[in-house]
């Protein structure tokens, strides 16, 4: 009688594990970026001073909880939320790195490529 048990029992846990935290799983990209003007900038952990800022150049306008098609003319990002602000930094080219301001400063984000190519 216990046999029967034995047999069902892992695809019982197969079944629970595919229905876990969806979520967390939509979140789970390789990297956390921001696209501005049709560019993908990978996060750095790289701190800018504040005195290596030069001007506001953008925000993000959507945050990405799951992977999905964007316009590659809107600024988004999957790390931070909407509203957040982007600078240039004095004497690199914005199409290299820019600043992205947070509650800690201000943190260095780098291209790596134009979106989607």
């Amino acid at each position: 009688m216990k046999k029967p048990f034995y047999i069902f029992f892992p695809f019982l846990i197969m079944i629970i594990a595919s229905c876990s935290d969806k979520e967390t799983s939509n979140k789970d990209w390789k990297n956390s970026f921001v696209v501005w003007e049709g560019y993908n900038y990978i996060v750095s952990d790289e701190k800018v001073k504040e005195a290596e800022i030069d001007k506001k150049v953008g925000e993000i306008q959507i945050y990405l909880d799951n992977e999905t098609n964007v316009n590659k003319n809107k600024t988004f990002s999957n790390k931070f939320k909407k509203g957040t602000l982007l600078y240039s930094i004095k004497e690199v080219d914005q199409h290299d790195s820019l600043a992205v301001k947070t509650d800690n400063g201000y943190v260095k984000i780098n291209s790596n490529r134009k979106y989607k190519e």
